[in-house]
């Protein structure tokens, strides 16, 4: 964290201005460990990402930074659980008689996962070996492969626009944080979610910026109207303040910014992995503002990867949005754009085989390709994928100019990622 960032913040609880009361650790001219302090309370910064949290686990992760236990606060940091744990902790220990347990119940637990922290940040590890298995890893492993993330493609144009100070909230591992990072190339960007462990792989392995630990369910820490586009991709639906966060989001864009929800979950409709999806009459009714549009993602996502268009004139009926799940925007650039994959060009290649691919067979000269899906979960919840991806291709190496390869890529046989992403000679061309 840089200091110049304390300048864009406020205390969400009291609204006050923080102040850097305690710098421990520091990295040229970033702020990797230390204390920030406003007229309410304290808050740790760890690996250089503010943790805006009042509960109880954030007073022993500061308390081990202050005593220069730095691998004790990472682990506190970094495990969902480690907040129940210290409640538990602090309950047990209420009595002075009983002291002397609270210390020894967190340096257990935080002993447990001095391993976990060492993978972590073991530098030589690809993001693609780091997660273990489970359908969330699935997800965080195919993430550029999938049709929902393809709708941040074609709104690139815009956020170019309105690029001076952008927000990716609720960012997660940092995917659409590389993609505004690499392809629109902000002057500064700030990526926040509500799970360390996220931050902390988005800020190692996909993007550079500003990162901070909050809980988009609550006031966010930012000055009023600081940003000139605010992202966020898949996570509105699991939000449950959806009202105060649409208010906020008011508050902090600029009044002429972009406020931009990709992939919203329809309540009208079935959803894997639902949350807690919103209908669009009730969507548009949390934003009250003649300005927003609500888009059917279907449509859009169509329009884009056939047509190379995103037309933001048009409007749409209440039966063109019972079917589909939702895209909320608003811009001041309400037009028609086409030849989009034109206008998409990043500022680095790392061009490999798009991994849900597997490949049969391989040689110097061909490589043989077949689509496969990590599960038939996965499989469920990304139809247009499925429907839009060629199921088996023939790669010939010996024909791979540019034109073939910008063909490829808006075929998404080939995808853009970060260069510690996989480490797999098999997937390089």
């Amino acid at each position: 964290m840089k200091r110049s960032f304390l300048e864009l913040l406020r205390c969400p609880y009291c609204g006050s201005i923080f102040e850097l009361s305690e710098v421990i650790e520091t990295y040229g001219s970033e702020i990797i460990a230390g204390c920030l302090k406003c007229e309410c309370n304290s808050f740790p910064i760890l690996e250089g990402i503010p943790i805006i949290f009042n509960n109880s686990v954030n007073k022993y992760i500061l308390k081990c930074l202050i005593n220069g236990d730095i691998k004790t606060a990472f682990a506190l940091a970094i495990n969902g659980y480690s907040n129940d744990i210290c409640r538990v902790a602090d309950f047990i220990s209420s009595k002075p008689s009983r002291s002397y347990f609270k210390k020894l119940i967190i340096k257990s637990f935080s002993y447990l996962y001095r391993d976990k922290c060492e993978f972590y940040s073991d530098n030589s590890k690809y993001f693609w070996d780091i997660l273990g298995p489970g359908l969330y890893e699935d997800y965080l492993r195919h993430r550029f492969s999938c049709q929902t993330f393809w709708t941040l493609y074609p709104f690139i144009p815009i956020i170019q626009k309105k690029k001076q100070l952008i927000l990716d909230l609720c960012c997660g591992c940092g995917h659409a944080s590389f993609v505004i990072s690499n392809y629109v190339n902000p002057d500064e960007l700030v990526c926040v979610d509500a799970d360390f462990r996220n931050l902390y792989l988005a800020k190692k392995y996909f993007s550079k910026g500003e990162f901070i630990n909050i809980n988009a369910n609550e006031q966010l820490p930012f000055k009023n109207h600081i940003f000139s586009s605010v992202i966020m991709m898949d996570a509105f639906h699991y939000i449950h303040a959806k009202s105060l966060l649409s208010k906020e989001l008011y508050r902090i864009a600029e009044s002429d910014g972009n406020i931009i929800l990709l992939h919203i979950h329809n309540s009208l409709m079935e959803n894997v992995a639902a949350g807690i999806p919103i209908n669009p009459s009730n969507l548009k009714n949390l934003f009250k503002d003649s300005s927003i549009k609500i888009l059917p993602e279907e449509k859009i996502i169509q329009d884009f990867i056939h047509n190379s268009r995103l037309n933001l004139i048009e409007d749409y009926a209440d039966e063109d949005l019972t079917s589909s799940n939702l895209i909320l925007i608003k811009s001041p650039y309400a037009e028609e754009f086409s030849e989009l994959w034109d206008k998409i060009n990043p500022r680095e290649n790392n061009l490999i085989i798009n991994p849900i691919y597997k490949i049969r067979s391989k040689n110097e000269n061909k490589i043989l390709l077949e689509l496969e899906f990590p599960s038939e979960y996965f499989r469920r919840e990304y139809p247009i994928t499925e429907s839009f991806l060629v199921h088996d291709y023939e790669l010939d190496l010996n024909n791979l100019d540019s034109a073939l390869i910008g063909n490829l890529i808006r075929k998404f046989i080939l995808i853009n990622v970060p260069k510690k992403y996989i480490d797999n000679n098999l997937y390089k061309i």
